[in-house]
């Protein structure tokens, strides 16, 4: 108990930072508040020092990492660059932490073991069954609503970034309609709750409420009043950029829908005049890929009142027209209850477990939506099990993408009822238990790359990765896959130094994300550089004589490393005998991500990213 507590204060020490550097007008101070889960097998066992990383749109070099020894107290570390986007802290203990949203105001950073699930909540939660959850922009999270008993809740509980503890909303502030079954939609600087019902067979709410991110405040006054035209709950919902959410099917006052509207935060209003589903059916799941791309996929359609059927369809929503039409005619998920529809990097969707008329599906399928879209069966392999992704069969499956493209898949055995929570890497084929828990009702990855567990006994925490966005990645590829991420394992050969597609295939980097950067690609064959922006993309053509856009290029020597240098709108191209420059498309916005494809025979041998200040 001694050391515990020792423990505890020791790394709630505050640890100062300060980007003395710049003039006094851009100095920034901030207070980190180290904090550690109060679950005792969560918690440091040694006091080891740890290394403090600052992160943002620079490189790393020694003025933006630091070392914090805890038996000093309170530390200033006085070089941090006064853009910091975010601060990383991490021993050799496998403990961290990092801390998106940094600034002034004083900062909790909760640190964590990697790989191991802690309990945050020892109480029930309320309302946890049929919450709407939202992921906040800095890593925290609001569950709204959920039903107890089958009556609806008001309740909000919110998960602060770096919190080492969940805590519900006051009454004041918590929603003022009871619901269950909603949406919670983020958008610009507000998380929109809509529709919702109070309890089963209930006519569902069409009314509209809006939490402000600034005043942590639901918005009653400032904002107009806004209605869908039909009431809805069990429907899917997507933002869609300058603040508008569309909302589509789910279940009606009168029976399933398959309208949808979209509703307007900017102006206020609720735009009607919006192309319905082929068919009305509920629990839609509403999906952005990594271009932006919209798709609607598959849900439940009505048997009788109270008996459904799912669907697997492919549907791609036309932002600019309000119109769905089918990803490609005839091509489906497999129509399995319970199932979970995923967005994975690369553009492509996990549709995992659930059962077919009778039988109950062990395993996962992935559309790829690249080239020529196709499904194909995953071959992970869990070494508890013969044949299966999960070694037994799974329902009321819930899921969750990793900041680094792994998957956590939460379900019901369909035969005894236990729950269990697995980890899934698309990279090398696996999968395996990494816990039983209670009862899960959603499973959510925080901006900050914390997953959250909610079951209806308590809230459980997980990282898995100290990865950030803004990391500055030694050389890639290189025969190795960490960092990297594979459309699938049967379309490259890994061997020696390179990498190899045996078919057309692609390579995304999942998670970093860049403004200004030099990208060193050494590739033999044709290959594809893919820059995909918040809003466009643009395509760097590497071929053995040349690269760059189509109408402007530069020469490449043969077998010479290519280097592309982004500076804002304006690219740089260099392949061994000169640079040429011009100008992107000017749609990519600030944030690029990268992937590359690459035709059959074409070896990737090293992919550098050097992170530029700008």
């Amino acid at each position: 108990m001694v050391r515990s507590a020792v423990r505890l204060a020791l790394f709630s020490a505050c640890l100062l930072l300060a980007a003395c550097d710049k003039k006094p007008g851009d100095v920034t101070r901030a207070t980190l508040r180290l904090r550690v889960a109060a679950d005792p097998a969560c918690q440091p066992s040694e006091t080891n020092p740890y290394r403090v990383s600052a992160l943002g749109d620079f490189p790393t070099t020694d003025r933006t990492v630091g070392i914090l020894d805890p038996a000093r107290g309170t530390l200033v570390f006085d070089t941090f660059p006064v853009d910091t986007r975010a601060v990383r802290v991490e021993s050799d203990e496998m403990f961290g932490g990092t801390r998106f949203g940094f600034g002034a105001a004083d900062n909790d950073l909760l640190l964590l073991p990697l790989s191991r699930t802690c309990r945050v909540s020892d109480e029930a939660l309320p309302g946890l069954l049929g919450a709407a959850i939202a992921r906040l922009p800095n890593g925290g999270m609001l569950a709204i609503g959920g039903a107890i008993d089958d009556i609806a809740q008001r309740s909000v509980l919110r998960l602060g970034a770096g919190a080492a503890h969940p805590e519900l909303l006051e009454v004041n502030d918590a929603l003022f309609t009871k619901r269950s079954f909603a949406s919670a939609t983020v958008t610009d600087n507000f998380v929109v709750v809509i529709g919702g019902n109070a309890r089963s067979g209930d006519a569902p709410e069409d009314s509209i409420e809006v939490y402000n991110l600034e005043t942590e405040r639901f918005d009653r006054d400032s904002l107009p009043t806004m209605f869908l035209r039909e009431g809805r709950s069990r429907h899917g919902a997507i933002a869609l950029g300058q603040g508008l959410v569309l909302v589509a099917g789910g279940q009606g006052e009168n029976g399933l829908l398959a309208s949808s509207e979209i509703v307007d935060i900017e102006n206020g209003n609720v735009e009607v005049d919006v192309g319905s589903l082929p068919s009305p059916r509920r629990n839609v799941s509403l999906i952005a890929l990594d271009d932006g791309t919209v798709l609607a996929v598959g849900g439940e359609v009505a048997l009788s009142t109270t008996s459904y059927r799912p669907v697997g369809d492919v549907l791609v929503f036309d932002v600019q027209a309000r119109t769905y039409a089918p990803l490609v005619d005839g091509l489906a998920f497999e129509a399995r209850v319970g199932a979970a529809a995923l967005a994975l990097p690369g553009n492509r969707v996990a549709h995992i477990g659930g059962s077919l008329a009778s039988e109950f599906v062990d395993a996962v399928d992935i559309l790829h939506t690249h080239g020529e879209p196709h499904i194909e069966r995953a071959a992970l392999i869990n070494p508890a099990c013969a044949t299966g992704a999960f070694c037994r069969a799974l329902r009321d499956v819930r899921a969750t993408t990793l900041l680094d493209g792994r998957a956590l898949v939460a379900g019901v055995d369909a035969q005894n009822g236990s729950s269990h929570l697995y980890m899934l890497d698309f990279n090398r084929n696996t999968s395996a238990e990494i816990s039983s828990t209670s009862a899960v009702t959603d499973v959510v990855t925080l901006a900050d790359g914390t997953a959250v567990v909610l079951t209806r006994e308590g809230l459980f925490l997980r990282r898995d990765t100290l990865a950030s966005r803004y990391d500055n990645p030694s050389t890639l590829i290189a025969g190795s896959m960490d960092g990297i991420l594979l459309d699938t394992p049967t379309h490259w050969n890994v061997a020696g130094n390179s990498v190899t597609a045996l078919a057309d295939a692609r390579i995304d980097v999942p998670l970093l994300r860049y403004a200004d950067v030099d990208i060193e690609l050494a590739v033999e064959g044709d290959a594809d550089l893919l820059l995909v922006g918040e809003a466009d993309s643009d395509v760097v053509s590497v071929r053995e004589d040349e690269v760059g856009f189509a109408l402007c290029h530069a020469a490449r020597v043969s077998g010479e490393n290519v280097v592309v240098s982004r500076r804002g709108d304006t690219f740089a191209f260099n392949g061994g005998s000169g640079t040429m420059s011009c100008a992107s498309s000017g749609g990519l916005g600030l944030y690029i991500s990268i992937a590359i494809t690459a035709r059959a025979g074409t070896a990737l041998r090293a992919l550098r990213l050097v992170r530029i200040a700008h």
